[in-house]
């Protein structure tokens, strides 16, 4: 259910984000009721000559004209405005729609909620997406485009002058259809019917779809346009005409106030950002601008201060119309501009009188709708407001009898020229299935379930329970027996009651056991079914552990499953046995750790915060980030030496003091050789093998052995390279050592 104007502002931005002036109805909103039950039009999507409409319960309806089958009605209507449709009519094989789109006067799509886009009537340039062109067979039934075209789930459709756009969850733009202008911003100016993948630098998250142009909102708020610019829609200071791909429309955009809504209806754009701020561009010419003047722009006007807004009022919704504009404010007051021909601003008047108003002014009033207006639309010199009772209200043009009322008088330069309220169908097509529990201790709640008369539909799924009682079936008498089952099958012809049948069955009742889980105490109470409060852990007869505190209950014992909390309800739906583990948390504060040593490698880490008694897996040596060039890891020890109790990854230490573990190693690499001179035969020699890089500590004479009568040893020279070392020097050892004394 909409709230508030204020409240519904994010709401309002998603919908009218994502359809053009050429599909401007909006959706995804839940309105009161109107004809029954809940049903009532939620969104509006109209053209030059043709209306969609989408309702609360998934179903669109069409009227207006029909000449290429984009009513969606399986037959096409030639003629004059008297051959039209001109009260709404049910579009069959259409369900759980979300959005909808009008072209300007050929085509309809319509999105279901699982991404499915639909699409029909005129196709002659590709603009169903059906892969192919120049076909002047119309498509007069909703048709699925092929999913393999796309990236993802589409969730966002528009529909211009013969052409199409559609956003993925991705954030992909695709595009499709008509290319004279370089509408489709595929640096083409080729037709297609296959939808194309159009490359921008970040995800798309808005598209509006005008006449000859297109218009794209990324997520940082940055404006894209492309496609005819004779006006100075592009915003860049030119008139250029032709505009294959999509430039950024740099004069609207900030970092600090990026734009969140967008509006086009192809020949004039707007722009609203985060703080308010209303921006317009490009055709001006009857006061569409909204910038007091009636001349065309080719770079972004800030109109905001043009806007007549009350203390505290913000602008919420914006909407670019054909040669005019409106918009919404917080407090519900829609304000319009530019022409009021055929009655298109709403402000009454001479039907055929050319009227002009070249700022913002305040429009539509009328009870339930002023202060909470959930949809607005535009079309060709028309447009359509959604109440939040569900009343809907047009204006304007009716040609084809495209706002959809025989009540307003149609055809060529006929129509309103107020908001006049309009009606829909519903009671004859729809009908109300109420859900009665049909007993007082019964519990649960159902909707009641809105569906077309004389059709089969599946019956909701029952959402009543009864303590002690099994659900059996539906009974159109409070007394009788089951006759339709659960998400069973029905034809409804009229307004119906169905009454819940129970069976008694006393074997519905449940246990629930409390674990201390290390505490001490335990019970375990038995109920009947239905909803179970969790109690606390002196309720429940458990006392904590010394140093721990009770913070909830799990339904493993180490608390991997679902947790509670004290308080919380669990709804029993059948019978069961159920444990829940008390959850301690360790509060007394000396808590342990377990240092990783890297015992001659290089990193380490310390883990920190272990309650005392509890258990550590060990880490293993990347956990660790432990690391020693030329040796391989080979497990934990107690003990630098590895004297101590050895681990590895993944044992479970239990921590009752602080704890060290030395990671030990075995070398891999290369060793070299030190090797002492022997002098006349006295000692000398080998003085063993050592692992590459590491260090060695250069010897005395006399600790090798070595002595020379009447001289002392003064130092060593390395054989092999001359290089001279003294006694006491710390190599790093790199090859073999080959040491001559020296005695003076």
């Amino acid at each position: 259910m909409l709230q508030k104007t204020k409240r519904c502002i994010a709401i309002l931005l998603a919908m009218v984000l994502t359809l053009g002036v050429m599909a401007s109805g909006l959706f995804g909103t839940n309105v009161k009721a109107a004809a029954v039950g809940d049903v009532s039009v939620t969104a509006i999507a109209t053209g030059k000559h043709h209306t969609l409409a989408l309702d609360s319960t998934g179903h669109v309806w069409s009227w207006g004209q029909n000449y290429f089958g984009q009513l969606g009605l399986g037959y096409r209507t030639t003629g004059e405005d008297i051959n039209n449709v001109t009260t709404p009519q049910l579009i069959s094989g259409l369900s759980d729609v979300e959005a909808i789109a009008a072209s300007y006067n050929s085509h309809s799509l319509a999105l279901t909620s699982n991404g499915t886009l639909y699409a029909w009537g005129y196709n002659y340039y590709g603009q169903l997406g059906m892969g192919t062109t120049a076909s002047a067979t119309p498509i007069m039934t909703p048709t699925a485009v092929k999913s393999s075209y796309f990236d993802g789930k589409i969730t966002a459709i528009a529909a211009g002058y013969n052409f199409s756009m559609a956003i993925t969850e991705k954030g992909t733009l695709y595009t499709w259809g008509i290319n004279t202008y370089g509408e489709l911003g595929n640096n083409s100016y080729t037709f297609t019917g296959v939808p194309q993948k159009i490359s921008m630098s970040e995800n798309v998250t808005a598209i509006s779809a005008g006449w000859e142009s297109a218009m794209v909102l990324t997520e940082s708020g940055k404006v894209y346009v492309c496609g005819y610019g004779g006006y100075g829609e592009m915003g860049d200071g030119t008139y250029t005409v032709y505009n294959k791909q999509f430039k950024q429309v740099t004069g609207v955009y900030s970092a600090k106030d990026p734009v969140v809504q967008i509006s086009n209806d192809g020949y004039h754009m707007l722009a609203l950002t985060q703080n308010g701020t209303l921006w317009s561009w490009g055709k001006g010419d009857r006061g569409e601008l909204g910038n007091g003047a009636r001349v065309h722009k080719n770079t972004p006007q800030n109109i905001t201060s043009l806007v007549p807004l009350q203390s505290g009022e913000s602008i919420v919704q914006i909407d670019a119309g054909y040669e005019d504009m409106a918009v919404l404010t917080s407090t519900g007051r829609l304000l319009a501009c530019g022409t009021s021909m055929y009655g298109a601003l709403g402000i009454g008047g001479d039907f055929s009188a050319v009227g002009e108003q070249s700022t913002l002014m305040q429009i539509f009033s009328a009870p339930d709708v002023t202060s909470e207006i959930v949809n607005g639309g535009a079309g060709y010199w028309k447009r359509f407001i959604i109440g939040d009772d569900g009343t809907m209200y047009a204006t304007g043009y009716n040609f084809y009898g495209s706002l959809g009322a025989d009540t307003i008088s149609h055809g060529i330069y006929k129509g309103t020229t107020v908001y006049t309220e309009l009606n829909f169908p519903f009671t004859s097509t729809y009908c109300t299935v109420n859900f009665d529990k049909n007993a007082d201790d019964a519990v649960g709640t159902m909707n009641a379930q809105i569906e077309l008369k004389n059709t089969t539909a599946t019956l909701n799924k029952n959402e009543f329970s009864r303590p002690g009682y099994t659900f059996g079936g539906w009974s159109t008498t409070a007394t009788g027996s089951a006759q339709y089952q659960d998400q069973g099958s029905m034809k409804f012809s009229t307004d119906t009651t169905l009454y819940a049948v129970w069976t008694y069955d006393p074997s519905q009742w449940a246990t629930v056991s409390y674990d201390a889980n290390g505490g001490t105490g335990s019970s375990s109470e038995t109920f009947l079914l239905g909803d179970y409060v969790v109690k606390s852990a002196d309720a429940a007869g458990i006392v904590a552990p010394a140093g721990y505190t009770h913070v909830g209950w799990n339904t493993a014992a180490n608390q991997s499953g679902q947790q509670y909390s004290v308080g919380d309800t669990i709804s029993f739906a059948q019978s069961q046995d159920l444990t829940l583990y008390a959850s301690w948390e360790y509060t007394a504060g000396n808590y342990l750790t377990v240092t990783y040593d890297t015992n001659g490698g290089q990193g380490g880490t310390v883990v920190n915060g272990i309650v005392p008694n509890a258990s550590h897996t060990v880490y293993s040596v990347t956990a660790a980030d432990v690391s020693r060039p030329s040796w391989t890891f080979t497990g934990w020890n107690t003990a630098a030496d590895g004297s101590g109790t050895s681990y590895q990854a993944g044992d479970t230490l239990s921590v009752t003091s602080n704890v060290t573990l030395y990671a030990q190693w075995e070398y891999v690499g290369t060793y070299v050789n030190v090797t002492y001179v022997t002098v006349d035969g006295v000692g000398g020699g080998s003085d063993g093998n050592y692992p590459t890089g590491s260090t060695y500590t250069i010897k005395t004479a006399s600790e090798m052995g070595i002595s020379l009568a009447s001289f002392t040893f003064q130092y060593w020279v390395d054989i092999n390279t001359g290089d001279t070392y003294y006694a006491g020097d710390q190599v790093v050892l790199s090859a073999n050592l080959m040491l001559a004394p020296i005695f003076a």
